[in-house]
């Protein structure tokens, strides 16, 4: 009898459970919204382990589904209804017109145990809104102005290191020449360090980098669920940041600041910002260390992987089409000539073309493919009766509004003459957020923009781009599981000199 009294016991806990998960993954049914028909337990991330499409094209289907059957729908993360808005007007609404209801990402932090989370993209409320006051300085087009020549001395480097790749083989693998690039300007503006990753690719910064966003450094279903589940990520005291990255990033911002506070530096740089605020007498200005060294590595990662995959996909683009890059060059040329050949801050930002170029790869290959954001009251959806109540997530498709026939014809077609000043007025205005919008706009937008025109300019003077036997036409190597948009290998390309 024990046993079967056993064997009951766990029919009827099995039971209780199934029914629990069905009741949770009918929210949206009950609520009369349209969704995603989830697959039990895991809810949309389930298709990761029978899907094998990328992230990218998984978020793009539930898109399209959910855009067939009006401006929002529901899905499922685990057993957590979260919704998606396919209609710019509401994304608008969400991360600007509405944005006090929506001014958390939702983004796990456990500032005890993993400092280095609680950074500026984490943080929200008032933490978030301090924190965004005292560091917004260090963005300015002034001090980005003083960053321009060290980004310019790092380009000549670059461009070096790049014709010695092209002298040994005409086919360069372009991903890691590109990362190592932003490796150093990363490194040197924000950490005032000579990473030399260009002319050392084993470099310490270097292979820690990649390792940030490699599948063991970057355990994206550990990240999903502390996303949906951070009460639970909080019980156990878990780290959302690799314990591996921590322990170096935490070393090398000590060692970075003791080192200039020892010896009295001071740069035009991010890290000497951090250390005025860390020792600034104004209690209200005043950081610690941790949100000291949380700043610096969020800038890190978020800057050089982001700029270094758009440059790759960029100079794919313009290998594919030697018209749009023959035409970017002569304007490069054009606009140097009006400066008297000389590469200013202000020639830079005179490259209108050039940045049309870059605005198109980002909307074509946006970087991060969704913005999340959480209901921090309830909130009724404009022209409708359904109500989000606090807590719940949403889900702001970038890949798919910048892939919509509706507000970009042919959006497979790489074509720049999408954002000219007339293109970009008749659209609305969060048709394309690469770097997401409004209050929580990417403060590094200037930052990220500046490396990427100065190093394809240094290219593209000296370098022409074409494809060969090994470049993959279109490509299918995008990272099935990263949150990013990325490639598990990198691009082959044909490389001469002019």
């Amino acid at each position: 009898m024990e046993w079967l009294d056993i064997i009951f016991t766990i029919q009827g806990v099995i039971a209780v459970l199934y029914f629990y998960v069905k009741y949770k993954q009918s929210y949206w049914e009950r609520e009369k919204v349209p969704y995603v028909k989830p697959m039990f337990l895991l809810g949309f991330a389930g298709g990761g382990f029978t899907d094998k499409r990328p992230l990218k094209d998984r978020l793009h289907s539930v898109y399209k589904e959910l855009k067939a059957k009006g401006k929002f729908g529901g899905l499922y993360m685990f057993t957590s209804p979260t919704v998606m808005f396919t209609d710019a007007e509401l994304v608008k609404a969400v991360l600007i017109k509405d944005f006090q209801y929506f001014d958390d990402r939702g983004i796990y932090i456990n500032e005890e145990k993993d400092p280095l989370s609680a950074h500026l993209l984490s943080l929200s409320g008032s933490k978030w809104k301090n924190l965004r006051a005292k560091i917004s300085p260090t963005f300015t087009s002034g001090r980005m102005k003083m960053m321009f020549p060290i980004i310019c001395e790092i380009s000549k480097e670059f461009e070096k290191t790049f014709q010695t790749e092209a002298a040994k083989d005409s086919t360069v693998e372009i991903k890691d020449l590109l990362a190592r690039f932003t490796t150093d300007v990363i490194g040197n503006c924000a950490f005032g360090l000579e990473c030399n990753s260009l002319k050392d690719p084993d470099t310490e910064f270097r292979k820690y980098g990649a390792f940030a966003f490699s599948k063991k450094g970057h355990h994206s279903f550990r990240h999903a669920f502390l996303f949906t589940f951070p009460k639970i990520g909080k019980f156990f005291n878990m780290m959302f940041t690799n314990p591996i990255l921590a322990e170096f990033y935490l070393r090398i911002v000590r060692e970075t600041v003791d080192f200039r506070e020892k010896n009295n530096v001071t740069r035009n740089d991010f890290m000497n910002l951090l250390i005025g605020l860390k020792n600034s007498q104004d209690e209200t200005e005043k950081i610690t260390f941790n949100e000291l060294a949380a700043q610096a590595f969020i800038f890190f990662l978020a800057g050089f992987e982001t700029s270094s995959t758009t440059m790759m996909f960029c100079l794919y683009e313009l290998a594919l089409n030697p018209d749009i890059q023959e035409k970017t060059r002569e304007h490069i040329n054009q606009v140097l000539q009006k400066h008297n050949n000389e590469f200013t801050y202000e020639a830079m930002m005179d490259m209108t073309y050039l940045d049309q170029v870059i605005n198109e790869t980002m909307r074509k290959y946006p970087i991060l493919t969704n913005i999340m954001r959480n209901c921090s009251q309830d909130y009724k959806i404009p022209d409708s009766n359904v109500v989000l109540k606090k807590g719940l997530r949403v889900f702001i498709p970038v890949y798919g509004l910048h892939h919509d026939p509706e507000y970009y014809p042919n959006p497979d077609k790489f074509d720049p003459e999408r954002f000219t000043k007339e293109a970009i007025a008749s659209r609305p205005q969060c048709a394309f957020i690469p770097f997401g919008e409004g209050p929580k706009i990417c403060i590094g937008i200037r930052f990220g923009m500046m490396q990427m025109r100065v190093g394809l300019v240094a290219l593209l003077q000296s370098l022409k781009f074409s494809p060969c036997a090994e470049t993959e036409i279109p490509i299918k190597g995008f990272s099935r599981h990263a949150q990013f948009l990325t490639l598990d290998k990198g691009i082959q390309l044909k490389v001469e000199r002019m």
